[in-house]
């Protein structure tokens, strides 16, 4: 007996000691197998500087590509009762009169609920349905370098305190930006300081769930409140992490400026852009410039700028004035609430923008982008509320009602001189919105609260009429009126720029035309 249990102690030993050999061994691979890929990025952005002390050539900006054209849809209303009275009485006065003047001269067909009415689709954009996002990545796994007593640098975006290690040790001079000034001030920053700086960065990337537009603004809030309102040096330290971010970006200077030029998969409109092997390359901060001295070097991985937003940006919440919106036609469908401040600065920073100069992908981004955690807390349980046990049908009416009487009509070139789509927040914050915005916000509303399909359904112009967006839904139950037949389903016409008109009822003058058809995310 003593020797068998002698025998099973010196296996356990035995064992602990292949074990403790096995995990020194498995961590000596694993600092080793790190070791190789931060020389590796060493390597790499070594041979980048080499090229950036060389590598510029002058070149022309080129125009910026204009928004489109507004859609100035005029409201209609379906019929004329004491709530759809109740809502043209409120809206502005040029507002009111074009509604007035189209009133009495184009009634709304009702007959049409009593029978199914299928339109004809002439296009199906789908925006990358079900594919997960990847946001860009460094080249290599960033080190983390602990420090004795580290130097923390606490800077502001969005309203919200952000807190990075940055001290003295990232102050430099830039005297002048010639190429070789440049690429001397670049190697001079692969160094444990600002390896810990974009650490840093890219942690808050990834716990505030930033998308790369708030990713990209982030770094320019950092790099302006360290080293000053779009400095020369503040410029090269935001090239630098952006581009070791994962992102591709060229730098640029006029002799006097230096900027950073960002890849995109969008076409970016407003923003002047230069293009270096057929791609575009946006001036998205900085005075305007006709020309630049550009340094087209890529970096290895690099990946282009997304505006998509797929999900809630994290950002501290600034609530404003409590706003309460009630539908007419259901006086106890009625919500107050307060949107985040923050989220709106944000948003009055994205730039417009199409993939594939597509109107309508721009819609789409809009209608996926999440609507913020924090308003859907204060409304969506009340809404449950009331919409518990209705059918689906009675449960839409309610949201597209609340839609359409609960907020005034706007035209964008009137209030903001031009062409603007408003996220979901921005249409529950500004006083004023149009048929886009509204088709958005009720695109939002049904699937979260209801758990629906939906779609967006684009009238494009024609001779008579402007261009016009509305919505539409599957209901999963029996119902008449106009609906988009779609992969043998039946989605259900909503339009909530049509004032006080039911589900399935098409504004007056798009019924019988074509549709354009917007599959959006779950």
């Amino acid at each position: 007996m003593k020797r068998l249990i002698m025998a099973v102690l010196l296996a356990g030993v035995c064992g602990t000691s292949s074990a403790q050999s096995y995990q020194d061994d498995y961590e000596q691979f694993r600092q080793s197998m790190r070791k190789d890929y931060e020389d590796y990025r060493q390597k790499c952005f070594a041979e980048y500087t080499d090229f950036v002390s060389k590598a510029w050539a002058e070149m022309g900006v080129k125009r910026p590509i204009p928004k489109p054209k507004e859609e100035m849809v005029i409201p209609q209303i379906a019929q004329l009762n004491e709530a759809t009275e109740s809502w043209l009485s409120r809206q502005v006065d040029w507002v009111k009169d074009k509604i007035k003047k189209v009133l009495d001269r184009k009634p709304a067909d009702f007959s049409r609920l009593q029978k199914s009415n299928p339109v004809k689709v002439s296009e199906v954009l789908t925006l990358d349905q079900g594919k997960t996002y990847t946001q860009p990545q460094p080249l290599s796994p960033v080190k983390d370098h602990p420090q004795a007593i580290p130097d923390f640098f606490t800077f502001r975006s969005f309203g919200t305190n952000c807190v990075v290690r940055m001290g003295d040790k990232c102050r430099f001079r830039l005297g002048d930006i010639s190429s070789e000034a440049i690429a001397q001030a670049l190697k001079k920053m692969m160094t444990s300081d600002f390896d810990n700086l974009l650490h840093d960065c890219l942690n808050l990337r990834k716990t505030r769930q930033l998308s790369d537009w708030a990713y990209y603004e982030m770094l320019c809030s950092l790099v302006d409140q360290f080293y000053g309102p779009e400095s020369n040096e503040g410029t090269l330290v935001l090239a630098y992490l952006y581009m070791q971010s994962g992102y591709k970006m060229r730098m640029g200077h006029d002799q006097q400026h230096l900027y950073v030029l960002l890849a995109s998969d969008h076409t970016i409109m407003e923003k002047s852009y230069f293009v270096l092997d057929n791609e575009k390359y946006y001036v998205l901060r900085g005075k305007d410039c006709a020309r630049l001295f550009i340094c087209d070097v890529p970096f290895p991985k690099e990946s282009v700028l997304s505006l998509r937003i797929p999900y809630e940006q994290v950002f501290a919440n600034n609530p404003v004035e409590e706003r309460c919106v009630t539908s007419l036609e259901y006086p106890s469908f009625s919500f107050s609430y307060q949107v985040n401040k923050n989220v709106i600065d944000f948003y009055n920073t994205y730039p417009s923008s199409t993939i594939n100069q597509n109107v309508m992908t721009r819609w789409a981004m809009y209608a996926n982008t999440p609507l913020e955690g924090y308003i859907k807390d204060q409304i969506y349980p009340q809404m449950a509320l009331q919409l518990s046990g209705l059918s689906r049908t009675e449960a839409v009416s309610r949201l597209l009602n609340w839609v359409q009487t609960g907020f005034e009509y706007g035209y964008d070139s009137m209030i903001w001189g031009g062409d603007r789509a408003f996220f979901g927040e921005e249409t529950l914050y500004y006083p004023y919105c149009d048929c886009e915005d509204r088709s958005i916000l009720l695109s939002h509303l049904v699937r979260d609260l209801l758990d629906l399909d939906v779609i967006l359904v684009y009238y494009p112009e024609s001779s008579k009429l402007s261009g016009h967006l509305a919505m539409a839904v599957d209901l999963t139950e029996p119902s008449n009126g106009d609906y988009i037949p779609l992969n043998g389903r039946r989605f259900t016409i909503c339009d909530p720029t049509f004032i006080g008109a039911p589900v399935g009822l098409t504004m007056t003058g798009y019924n019988n035309r074509s549709a354009q058809v917007i599959l959006l995310d779950k």
